[in-house]
């Protein structure tokens, strides 16, 4: 009986805590963020920080995809402050386009954007809105609801080589990055794949701040393998619209290779680059809950993971595959399928991933797969001995071409995020 009444007081504990905490909770996302007509962030314009090698070229692109004309309003920020407003200095300069006809683009050029600009939010709007707003508040004033994609193309000197310019893409993160997890009290996300001086490749990435609210932000680092240790790093202010600049070195130090995990009140834009080898590869983090069409609330990743396109040997091509477990509990037992350019069956690969962890798979040195060939990969997240649904996996491909079979020089890479069942 006492057991029992202890139960009946811990519950009702528990839901007293629940209202209290509920009560705090932010404001619900608004319909436009849901809908995908909100801001589109740009973690990642010039790099400020010195990290990399400075930027040589930013090219914006910025497409009208809806079936009416819109203008387009760039706001731009400077260099991380560390301060929340109103200390923060907000939006420095707004670029404003001409209006943009269904199906056309606007482009700004480094010629036509400050050099101090670190990060940027682009909004659809009927009117140039005035300095120093916010991308929610010129929204609600002069918002068009039409939907826009911006991709953005940046030049960098090369590492090692500085003189050799290297060059990436990235597409605009559109609407708000995430959803709000009430069990967790925040938004988190995943990065399959970070290193540091890592087969002579570093991780930068580059984490903007989405919200209506300054945050702090938590990083968790963990090597592939390691079921048992994160290295946690943090970022104490991060100010609405600023982005913050983690160099991945200054954390682990080098030789790591593994993924990140993150975690903060608002809702974040990540961007990871991977520079070295005088190549730069880019790809976006996962957020781990985002916003269904119908303005719900699901987890993101899949079950199964599908990759378009890889290589193996061919024309200089070579490929990995880096799968990362978006559970924070369980381990994930990941089959990879490898297929040919017609679909067939080539082989396939089953490991295990610690939660959080990650695991890479590189086609090179997976015995049994045959020569040169182009073709696809599917990954799997698999039921574990307790037969319970399997976790959610995200995964990003990397695909590398070489000089020749001792891989002494790069040539080029490229990185992409691989498709969910539900995209």
């Amino acid at each position: 009986m006492k057991v029992r009444l202890a139960i009946l007081l811990l519950i009702g504990l528990a839901l007293a805590v629940g209202v209290a905490v509920g009560a705090l909770l932010p404001a619900p996302t608004p319909a436009y963020a849901q809908a995908g007509l909100g801001p589109i962030l740009l973690p990642a314009l010039a790099d400020t920080s010195g990290t990399a090698a400075g930027t040589a070229n930013v090219l914006v692109q910025v497409q009208n995809v809806g079936s009416v004309p819109t203008r387009a309003a760039l706001l731009l920020y400077g260099a991380y402050s560390g301060f929340c407003d109103p200390q923060s200095p907000g939006p420095q300069k707004i670029e404003c386009s001409g209006w943009i006809r269904p199906g056309s683009a606007w482009i700004w050029s480094s010629d036509q954007l400050p050099s101090w600009m670190a990060s940027g939010i682009v909004v659809a709007v009927t009117e140039c809105p005035s300095g120093g707003a916010d991308p929610f508040s010129i929204l609600s004033a002069q918002g068009s609801g039409v939907p826009l994609v911006v991709d953005v193309t940046r030049t960098l000197s090369g590492i090692p080589d500085p003189e050799v310019l290297v060059s990436g893409s990235y597409a605009g993160i559109t609407g708000v990055s995430g959803a709000f997890d009430p069990f967790l009290g925040g938004y988190s996300y995943y990065a399959p794949t970070v290193v540091s001086a890592y087969q002579d490749t570093s991780s930068i990435m580059y984490i903007q701040n989405s919200g209506v609210a300054c945050t702090s932000v938590e990083i968790w680092l963990r090597a592939q393998g390691d079921f048992l240790r994160s290295v946690i790093t943090d970022v104490p202010a991060l100010a609405p619209g600023e982005t913050y600049i983690l160099d991945v070195a200054s954390v682990v130090g080098s030789g790591f290779n593994g993924s990140a995990w993150i975690r903060a009140s608002q809702p974040l834009g990540i961007l990871v680059d991977r520079i070295g080898q005088d190549v730069l590869t880019s790809y976006l983090a996962v957020p781990a809950l985002q916003f269904t069409g119908a303005g719900g609330i699901q987890r993101s990743g899949s079950q199964v993971n599908y990759g378009p396109l890889i290589f193996r040997e061919f024309q200089g091509w070579e490929t990995s595959i880096t799968v990362q477990n978006m559970s924070g509990t369980r381990a994930a037992a990941v089959k990879v399928y490898f297929l040919d350019a017609s679909g067939d069956l080539i082989t396939t690969i089953i490991d295990w991933v610690c939660p959080r962890g990650s695991q890479t798979f590189f086609l090179p040195v997976i015995n049994g797969l045959p020569g040169q060939y182009v073709g696809s990969v599917r990954v799997e997240s698999q039921a574990g001995f307790d037969r319970r649904d399997p976790p959610n996996i995200a995964s990003v491909a990397t695909l590398t071409r070489y000089e020749g079979p001792a891989r002494a020089e790069t040539l080029e890479a490229i990185s992409y995020n691989l498709l969910t069942e539900p995209e």
